[in-house]
Formats: C-alpha cells, sequence, structure tokens
C-alpha cells in the first residue's frame, strides 16, 4: 500500500465560526458539522470532540494590543478534543483557520489585520502554542498540528483561541495609508473566521507548526521612497527591532555609538553599514512579512523562504511545502544553523539550500528532495551524517556543504554540473567514497 494513502476512511471535523464587527459588539457562533453524533469510529478507535462554549458577545471591538487584549475573556472560543485511541496508529490532528461567509454590504478586514492566540489548558498552566501571530492570508491556514499515539486512553486537549484587532490598525479622519480607516468605513468592517479541527490516520509526514517559522520573500523589491522621512523612520524602527540575518539579530550588529532609531533616521549606520548597504543584505536574505505589510518596501514578490527556524519547537523538524498560503521555495541564510535539529524533513518545493542554512546540528540521516537545485556554501557542514541521498534534478553542490560529516560513501547523480572536491571534505577520518553516475562527471 501506498505510505502516503490515507488508511482512515472517516474524517473528524469540527468547525468554528468567528464573526468579529468593527461596530461596538461582535459575536462568535460555534457549530459543528457531523452527522455522526460528534463521534466518529474507526475500527476501535474513537475521538469525540466538544464545543467549549456556543456565543461568545464581544463589546468595544476595536484595535489593541495583546496585553489588553488577553486581559479580556469575551474574546475567546474554547473547545476541548477528548476521548481514546485504541489502535496502533497515531491520530494526527490539526488545527486550521478559514475566512468565514461574507456579509451584504459590509467590508471585510484584512487578514493580516487580525491577531490569535491558541493556548493548550492544562489545569492551571497554560502553553500557548501561537503567540500574537497574524495571517497573510486565512485559506486553510494550519496553525497547530497534535499527534495522539496509539494505544492511549482517557485522550483530553483543551484549547482556546482568542481573536483581536491588530493595534497597529488606526481610525482616523486625517491619516492615510493601508491600515488606516475612517470612523465611518470601521463601523461597517466585519471579520469572519472559521475554525476547523480535522483528525485523520495516516502515515504521512506531519509538519511542524507555521508558527514556528519565519518568513522572507524576494523579488523585485526596494525601499519605499515615496514615504516621508518621519513615516519611514518609523516603519523601519518597528520592522528592524527584531530582524535576524543567518541567525543574527541585527540589534547584536550595533557597535558602540550606534543605534537601531539612528539608522532608520538616516544619521547612523549598522556595523559601520549605511541603510543602502543593510538593506541589499536583508533583500538578499528575505524581506518580512512586516516590511512589506508597512509599506516599507514595495514590488513583486517571486521567492517565498524560511528565514529563521523558533529552536523551542523541537529537534525533529518536518518543513512545510506551504506558510500562510505561500509555498516555500527556499531555506535562508543561517535558518536552522546551530539549533541542535537531529532530523529534518525538506518539502519538494524547496528549490535552493542557501549558506549555512543547516549547519552546526545533529542530523544523521537525510534526503534531499528532486526538487532543489542548489546546496549553497556549507549548507550542511559540521552534521553527523551517516546516510544522504541526493535525487536527479540537483545542479549545484558548493564549497564544504558536507563537510565534517559521517559520511562513507555518497552517489552524485547525474544533473550535478558542479561540484567542488571540498564539498565532502573532512578534517578528520576517512574521505567519502563519490560515486557519479556520469562516468563523464568528476569534482573540480
Amino acid at each position: 500500500m501506498n505510505k502516503k494513502k490515507k488508511v482512515m476512511i472517516v474524517i473528524i471535523v469540527l468547525v468554528a465560526i468567528i464573526l468579529i464587527g468593527g461596530g461596538s459588539y461582535a459575536w462568535f457562533n460555534y457549530y459543528q458539522e457531523s452527522n455522526l453524533s460528534n463521534r466518529l469510529i474507526a475500527g476501535d478507535m474513537r475521538l469525540k470532540m466538544q464545543e467549549g462554549q456556543d456565543t461568545i458577545t464581544l463589546t468595544n471591538v476595536f484595535p489593541e494590543t495583546k496585553e489588553e487584549a488577553r486581559a479580556r475573556n469575551n474574546n475567546t472560543l474554547t473547545f476541548t478534543l477528548s476521548g481514546a485511541n485504541t489502535s496502533n496508529k497515531p491520530i494526527i490532528y490539526r488545527i486550521l483557520l478559514n475566512r468565514g461567509s461574507e456579509k451584504n454590504g459590509k467590508t471585510r478586514f484584512l487578514d493580516n489585520e487580525l491577531k490569535f492566540d491558541l493556548v493548550e489548558i492544562n489545569g492551571s498552566t497554560e502553553n500557548y502554542l501561537v503567540d500574537n501571530a497574524s495571517y497573510s492570508e486565512l485559506s486553510n491556514t494550519i496553525i497547530y498540528v497534535g499527534k495522539v499515539l496509539g494505544n492511549t486512553d482517557n485522550i483530553s486537549h483543551t484549547y482556546r483561541l482568542r481573536v483581536w484587532i491588530d493595534e497597529n490598525v488606526v481610525i482616523s479622519e486625517t491619516e492615510i495609508g493601508r491600515h488606516v480607516y475612517t470612523p465611518n468605513e470601521y463601523k461597517n468592517l466585519y471579520a469572519t473566521v472559521k475554525l476547523t479541527v480535522k483528525g485523520d490516520m495516516n502515515e504521512e509526514e506531519i509538519s511542524t507548526p507555521i508558527s514556528c517559522f519565519s518568513l522572507g520573500y524576494r523579488g523585485e523589491l526596494a525601499l519605499n521612497n515615496e514615504l516621508s522621512q518621519e513615516e519611514f523612520s518609523s516603519k523601519c524602527i518597528s520592522s528592524l527591532n527584531n530582524y535576524t540575518i543567518g541567525g543574527i539579530s541585527l540589534s547584536s550588529m550595533l557597535q558602540e555609538g550606534e543605534s537601531i532609531e539612528s539608522f532608520c533616521n538616516g544619521t547612523g549606520t549598522i556595523n559601520g553599514m549605511n541603510q543602502e548597504t543593510i538593506f541589499m543584505m536583508i533583500s538578499s536574505v528575505g524581506i518580512t512579512n512586516e516590511m512589506i505589510d508597512s509599506g516599507l518596501v514595495v514590488g513583486t514578490i517571486s521567492d517565498v523562504g524560511i528565514i529563521n527556524y523558533d529552536s523551542t519547537c523541537g529537534v525533529d523538524v518536518s518543513i512545510p511545502s506551504r506558510v500562510n498560503g505561500k509555498v516555500i521555495t527556499t531555506i535562508g541564510v543561517g535558518a536552522f544553523q546551530s539549533k541542535g535539529l537531529t532530523s529534518v524533513r525538506i518539502p519538494n518545493t524547496v528549490t535552493s539550500i542557501d549558506e549555512n542554512a543547516f549547519s552546526d546540528n545533529l542530523i544523521t540521516s537525510l534526503d534531499i528532495p528532486e526538487s532543489v537545485r542548489f546546496i549553497m556554501y556549507q549548507g550542511f557542514k559540521n552534521n553527523p551524517l551517516e546516510s544522504l541521498t541526493l535525487h536527479n534534478g540537483i545542479n549545484t553542490i558548493s564549497d564544504e556543504s558536507f563537510a565534517n560529516s559521517n559520511l562513507t560513501e555518497v552517489t552524485i547523480p547525474a544533473s550535478v554540473g558542479a561540484l567542488p572536491c571540498n564539498a565532502f571534505y573532512k578534517e578528520s577520518g576517512n574521505p567519502v567514497q563519490l560515486t557519479y553516475e556520469n562516468p563523464e562527471f568528476t569534482c573540480s
């Protein structure tokens, strides 16, 4: 049987509709789609989903900070997954967000003007699975993936979803901008968010939650020269304070006497580099959602990649093929460097793995998908690799890409056209034996 084939016929579906109005009130309506009394049985596996509440009334739904939003309890939806899994296969469940139904005569908030928390509740302990997140597109957007092991009794997972309007949304008669509305416009705004929980038994790899990854965009992008100096400075400071290049934050690169504020004002530098040089570096690594959404950067996006990974999410990583509806084509410079990874699955959408993307980890086995064309300088250096599979389609393997591994032999596909002999260099131990599918090709 094909390993990718679903082995469970029945799909578990739990749906909630969240409606936020831009006036003085809003409401949540929560319902479930099921013809099986909300209880699904496949063999001896059962998973029961219970609603936490039917309707929530929100008052004064205006832009607010996460601290303000978390101080209230009338902007949440609580739900529990419970039951037992007496089969020997795991149950995989995903929590997804979608836009809800349209409202005639009303204007929808932009998806990225909504903020979300997802908390798992265990007694008095709350664990943030999604923390103050926004999504560029709510379209089957997976915000969390959970797993219930086989032969597990007394399953009970309680979650709370919180939704609010981003504090950066502005209500003003005089200001202009992408997230600025007049009072009359704001009163006409609404948002519907459909929460779906789907569960099944399958043998597919399960992607790491998307909240663990930071995205970067590349393409025909440039600084917005139509902004006033005051507007540019404000957006620049907000965008750069948390930005990292190769896992190193810009703030940590500041030398004595330098600051993000003076850099953004045009009177200072970062590590001796001016705005043009820094933004050239950022463009090569990846422009962030915040830079684009704020209007700091304008242009056309051609490439989407992962530029950072939150190491608290775990050491066994399965990279999703899409994040927030965007196809992942690049693993950025240093995105996973020194994260303590023991395994990684790369999706068959990635075409380029940049410098030091996975260097200095603990990965022992690796399968590079056939979509990958380029592995750049030191991409996987300093990993105790014992097994490496390269597929036909890869074109370039750069200097020291797999240096200092525990590999003994590797087959080089016929598609490879560039391979320096130090790609598999070892500081100690026996050299890697290379077998070439193209007998006329060798490293150089």
